[in-house]
């Protein structure tokens, strides 16, 4: 099973905002679509203010047994310098990067799921996170 998912979000043409101000927010495992938010593994929701950004996930979900899977998953942003998104692709203190493993059930209740991940922001490295999460999100 292969997918592809693709958001762009303009924080000048919504809201009012300024574009200089922090419009977007980086972080979350969960595949909800929240405004300017922009799902990031290793992160809490909506966990970092940006201004400009561009993001990059890979995924790969399997299943390994019958209503079971597994999907570990990369994560990499970087910080824009205004118009120009793509200035500090892999330059040090403006990157982000994350990794983490979704291991899923599907229970008659619904997806039951748990993320461990980590994330390092900069210099800064985030301590091993752990979600867990029963049935669907509305």
């Amino acid at each position: 099973m292969a997918g592809v998912n693709n958001r762009c979000n303009f924080g000048a043409t919504t809201g009012g905002y300024f574009y200089l101000n922090n419009y977007f927010r980086l972080g979350g495992t969960d595949e909800r679509e929240m405004g300017s938010n922009i799902n990031f593994i290793g992160l809490k929701q909506g966990e970092v203010p940006v201004r400009s950004l561009s993001a990059i996930d890979l995924a790969i979900q399997y299943f390994p047994f019958d209503k079971r899977h597994v999907i570990p998953t990369l994560s990499y942003a970087a910080d824009g310098n205004g118009y120009n998104v793509t200035a500090n692709f892999f330059k040090r203190n403006s990157d982000y990067s994350g990794y983490g493993v979704h291991l899923g059930y599907l229970s008659v209740i619904g997806p039951v799921d748990c993320v461990i991940r980590k994330a390092e922001i900069g210099d800064i490295n985030l301590p091993w996170r752990f979600y867990l999460s029963f049935s669907y999100k509305f």
